[in-house]
């Protein structure tokens, strides 16, 4: 079923159910911004994707629309952090963590990287997962009891640069791991 089909039948039931808060993939997002107005919606929230100008340029002339992005993995309790996105914002950037749980940006020795510095992106709290099932060897090196013994937290092999306003830039991926259709992919394994 095409992008614009699902839309259309989306926009139906927004229009029938009256929804004014939704959260869904780009891709939706994108459609429900080319649809006719006169859509309920006041609340879009998309995760897991870097915002894209084209999005921004179609958000852009609905200005009673308010527009978020969270970020988050499965194994830390999928969006752990929230943006609520302006024009002029880097588009790139997330926010502090929700009081459930804790983001540290570290160095390969595991300190915590100063302001203006690069690093990996680790999520720590109780939503933490314990690890992978029956994948031991990836669980010990995925989920380190940090910063105190006790305290799980994921790493996320996501590399990240520390803004100077405390907002985090998402900058890649710090294996040749790529993303295709939302699936990791090692690059390694690719003959």
């Amino acid at each position: 079923m095409s992008t614009s089909l699902k839309s259309s039948k989306l926009c139906w039931q927004i229009i029938l159910i009256g929804v004014t808060h939704i959260g869904m993939v780009l891709s939706m997002i994108k459609a429900l911004l080319e649809s006719p107005d006169g859509l309920p919606i006041k609340y879009l929230m998309s995760g897991n994707k870097k915002i894209t100008d084209s999005l921004l340029k179609k958000w852009s002339v609905r200005p009673d629309l308010v527009l978020t992005n969270f970020y988050g993995s499965m194994e830390a309790m999928v969006g752990c952090t929230l943006r609520q996105i302006g024009l002029n914002d880097h588009k790139e950037n997330i926010r502090r963590a929700f009081s459930s749980c804790s983001t540290y940006v570290v160095d390969c020795d595991l300190n915590i990287v100063l302001l203006g510095c690069s690093g990996e992106l680790v999520i720590s709290g109780p939503l933490v997962a314990c690890g992978y099932h029956n994948l031991s060897d990836v669980t010990l090196k995925m989920f380190i009891d940090y910063p105190t013994p006790g305290c799980k937290t994921y790493f996320t092999d996501d590399l990240v640069h520390m803004m100077p306003d405390h907002s985090i830039k998402i900058i890649g991926h710090i294996d040749s791991q790529v993303k295709y259709h939302g699936v990791r992919i090692e690059m390694e394994g690719i003959l």
